[in-house]
């Protein structure tokens, strides 16, 4: 609806320890920030996720240690307020069973529901298991207590649940004490759809699964197999029935450490899967590649992987590693890149078409450190990517639809002359398909901690007379995300 939710942590030591939320809607006005968490207690794990119609969802663990509960809220818009719509506004109790529920994950379903996952602890033999809640527009839960397990583990360890969702179904991974993934299909009329969870076999231990729902009532996962310098990527898919629709492939197998995979679908029930590949190394960088496969939906995969990128000593930094639909028929990976040396981080993409053939890009000239790169699609002719440089100063790219650079580097003004600087800019788009709108939001350095969000136009300039401050300098606040 062209506006945006952003949400943040008040840190206790100089604030009141709330996590607040404010909306922006498409004109640039500012509603809250008001507290979504507002309690004494112990609080974290704290997932933030569309709701649809506008609104957004929240889901936390809170309590004293060990004996956690789980809890969640929906809020949205309503004459020029936030408004908590679950429980009278009030955090709605989504679990309160013996022992202590975690690693809390919310995400949007349909435009009728969210679900709620969580690793529970409620077992008087004090094993794990995986709970998990429907919850609809209304506040109200599906599974009642004790029917809400989606699987209990046989023994006490930690299992880290994931979900991704789609009208077909959420699917849930989760990883056992023997480091082997796990999944399950959750629907509104189901906590376990399928008989068994499906065990991901294969003869190495597991570690970091991602999902990416096929559209089509399966779901496609991969994973890093093996352990330190042998790893590889591993990549299997389930159809609605919870079978196995090809043996679990190992899409990269050399002799050197494997990491980081990512899987998207495509239009055509196929998917992509992106990884780095070769040795870390202490300071976070890694002498590494970027491959990628393509994989239909019948296993057919390309004859060997594509190299996307190999740079200066190898060197792209771990976890910039992002993805963007490009258009119907092709994915944009992008990343921090250290070809011109580390002191010198640029960003750079690669194309990747369904063919197999790629097409690698400069995303801009800026002269000095291009750091924490984020892209989106503004409109149909285009794209603007943010970052931040060595002094902390916020920038932004403007891109064209064939990646070529329209302009500079263009900067992000607190007000007059004064640049705004953050160590983690965000940026987003408003309205895709029609306003050709973008936000930037980033956090004030220093000792202050205010959060300011600017909205520009499709040719970069500032739609806001001045940059909207959504959080005060009351606490240590932080950016986290906007969507």
């Amino acid at each position: 609806q062209g506006g945006t939710y952003v949400s943040w942590y008040e840190d206790a030591s100089a604030g009141d320890g709330y996590y607040y939320i404010v909306h922006i809607d498409s004109e640039g006005n500012v509603v809250g920030p008001d507290p979504i968490i507002q309690t004494q207690e112990n609080y974290g794990n704290v997932s933030l996720e569309s709701a649809g119609n506008g609104d957004a969802a929240i889901a936390w663990k809170q309590g004293q240690t060990d004996s956690e509960d789980v809890y969640s809220q929906r809020v949205g818009i309503s004459t020029n307020s936030i408004v908590k719509k679950w429980n009278g506004g009030q955090p709605l109790l989504v679990c309160d069973a013996l022992g202590k529920q975690t690693s809390t994950k919310v995400t949007y379903y349909s435009d009728e529901y969210v679900i709620v996952v969580w690793e529970d602890w409620r077992s008087a033999d004090n094993l794990t298991a995986i709970g998990g809640n429907f919850i609809d527009n209304d506040g109200n839960l599906v599974f009642s207590e004790g029917n809400d397990i989606v699987f209990t583990n046989d023994q006490p360890t930690p299992l880290f649940p994931r979900v991704k969702a789609s009208s077909d179904g959420a699917f849930v991974v989760w990883l056992s004490a023997a480091d082997v993934h796990y999944v399950q299909k959750i629907v509104p009329s189901d906590i376990s759809v399928w008989s068994s969870p499906v065990f991901l076999s294969t003869s190495e231990t597991q570690q970091q699964a991602r999902l990416s729902s096929d559209n089509n009532g399966g779901v496609y996962i991969t994973w890093e197999n093996g352990e330190y310098d042998e790893k590889s990527i591993a990549l299997s898919h389930l159809n609605s029935e919870g079978t196995q629709t090809f043996s679990t492939k190992i899409i990269s197998d050399i002799n050197s450490e494997q990491f980081a995979s990512l899987v998207r679908v495509d239009g055509s029930y196929g998917a992509f899967v992106v990884w780095g590949s070769g040795s870390s190394n202490y300071n976070g960088t890694s002498s590494l590649g970027l491959e990628y496969q393509y994989v239909e939906l019948s296993g057919q995969t390309l004859a060997n992987p594509i190299e996307l990128f190999y740079g200066f000593g190898g060197q792209i930094e771990k976890g910039t590693t992002r993805s963007i639909q490009f258009d119907n028929s092709n994915n944009l990976i992008y990343w921090q890149d250290y070809r011109d040396g580390t002191d010198k981080p640029k960003t750079y993409g690669t194309l990747l078409n369904q063919d197999g053939t790629s097409t690698e890009y400069n995303l801009s000239d800026y002269s000095s450190k291009q750091i924490a790169p984020e892209l989106i699609r503004v409109d149909q002719n285009t794209l603007a990517l943010s970052f931040y440089n060595s002094g902390g100063k916020v920038f932004f790219q403007l891109l064209n639809n064939n990646l070529g650079k329209i302009g500079e580097a263009i900067p992000v003004y607190e007000g007059g002359s004064e640049q705004a600087d953050d160590n983690r800019p965000h940026i987003m788009s408003s309205n895709y398909n029609s306003d050709g709108e973008f936000f930037i939001g980033y956090t004030e350095r220093g000792d202050y901690g205010k959060i300011y969000l600017q909205k520009y136009s499709a040719n970069g300039s500032a739609l806001w007379d001045e940059n909207k401050e959504v959080a005060s300098e009351t606490g240590d606040n932080s950016i986290n995300k906007l969507y």
